[in-house]
């Protein structure tokens, strides 16, 4: 498909959108290969961060040093953030299925994102970062995925809609409850209930409550 855009775009009467089209191929790749990660590693699991025992440190110093070679891989995709010690508790759930297809999911959010910046509407600027922020969140990088969550709802030039708003805050309660800072989480998902609630997105409302759940009770603990 992208060999196909590529021949369009090099006609000047063909040109119109299909650059804008060519990213949205590169995000649906992305989603793809994020999709995909997910079904190897067994589904969507949180990544336990809070090990503070000398013996949790050393199980994940450990693993830093066996999946050396993985993480000079993914450096290329993701940067100096994968050699932090809070990426290192990810690498329980990494092996180089899963990392390859992290990885090729990340460069297709990355291709499209300078795509739809140039071509796009200004409502479809940051989708891009959207699904790399999403992405960093299913990987385990949360910290990554909470830093893009805020730019996200800081953008000013090309502002996400309400319902967007309120998917992000529930990506980045997530981030809050890996995290353990339940009251920080229990924000966002109350931010966020009302316009869900509003678009009768049932599945991502009972994540929301699902979530508020976990929150309330952890706040309680």
């Amino acid at each position: 498909a992208l060999d196909q855009f590529n021949t369009l775009a090099g006609s000047e009467d063909a040109y119109g959108n299909m650059e804008a089209e060519a990213a949205y191929t590169h995000i649906a790749l992305g989603n793809a290969h994020m999709q995909l990660a997910i079904s190897a590693r067994g589904g969507f699991r949180s990544v336990d961060l809070t090990r503070g025992s000398w013996l949790g440190r050393a199980s994940d110093f450990v693993g830093f040093l066996i999946s050396f070679p993985i993480l000079i891989y993914l450096s290329f995709y993701f940067g100096l953030s994968v050699w932090r010690p809070a990426f290192w508790p990810v690498l329980r759930q990494m092996d180089w299925i899963i990392a390859r297809l992290f990885a090729m999911g990340a460069s297709h959010y990355k291709q499209a994102d300078p795509l739809l910046e140039k071509h796009g509407t200004p409502a479809e600027w940051v989708a891009a970062d959207e699904r790399l922020a999403f992405l960093y969140l299913a990987m385990g990088n949360v910290e990554e995925a909470r830093k893009l969550f805020v730019r996200l709802l800081d953008e000013n030039e090309a502002p996400l809609s309400r319902y967007r708003q309120a998917t992000v805050r529930v990506g980045m309660a997530e981030t809050f409850l890996q995290t353990v800072q339940p009251s920080n989480a229990l924000e966002a998902l109350e931010a966020a209930l009302p316009e869900l609630t509003a678009v009768q997105d049932a599945e991502l409302e009972a994540r929301a409550q699902e979530l508020i759940a976990e929150a309330k009770y952890d706040v309680q603990d």
